[in-house]
């Protein structure tokens, strides 16, 4: 047999092994998502996982009816993860899938996460040194050198603003 035949029937056997693999039909992914009161959750994020390590393999969202669809999915095996902002994050068993497989994932309910505050506060505290038009604003009380000094003192810590030893102001 010549060399160069050798080879071409190596790639075509190559490219062959190819196409066969490639070609096997992929699998599909579908549910739905509701909400505590069976009302269809929108927007939910489903992330499909890789079983063996968590790794994120594709991601859907679910329309306004709280349906998904993941088509094109390949074989192996994965876990769902349903996550919506208010709600508790809910993850599904293990799913084996094959190639091919049209899989519906059990319906999901996703409860409400419910935390109250105990209190809130909000602080807010006026800057150091405000430039107004025609003025600058120096605020002593957020000074720490402002207790326990007069005014005087005060006026010599100030930017733009000159004492002398004479305590002439200029």
């Amino acid at each position: 047999m010549k060399p160069g035949l050798f080879q071409k029937i190596l790639f075509l056997i190559i490219v062959f092994g190819y196409l066969q693999a490639a070609a096997q039909p992929a699998a599909k992914i579908y549910g739905v998502v509701r909400d505590q009161n069976n009302a269809p959750l929108s927007w939910v994020t489903i992330s499909l996982l890789q079983a063996r390590d968590s790794s994120l393999a594709r991601t859907e969202l679910t329309d306004e009816k709280g349906r998904f669809e993941m088509p094109s999915v390949h074989a192996g095996t994965f876990l769902l993860c349903y996550a919506a902002v208010g709600f508790e994050t809910f993850y599904s068993t293990v799913i084996e899938l094959s190639p091919g497989q049209s899989f519906q994932a059990t319906p999901v309910s996703l409860n409400i996460v419910t935390a109250a505050l105990q209190e809130v506060r909000v602080i807010s505290k006026k800057p150091l040194v405000e430039v107004k038009p025609g003025k600058t604003v120096f605020n002593v009380q957020n000074s720490i050198t402002g207790t326990g000094s007069h005014a005087l003192e005060l006026l010599q810590k100030l930017p733009g603003i000159r004492v002398d030893n004479n305590d002439n102001i200029s």
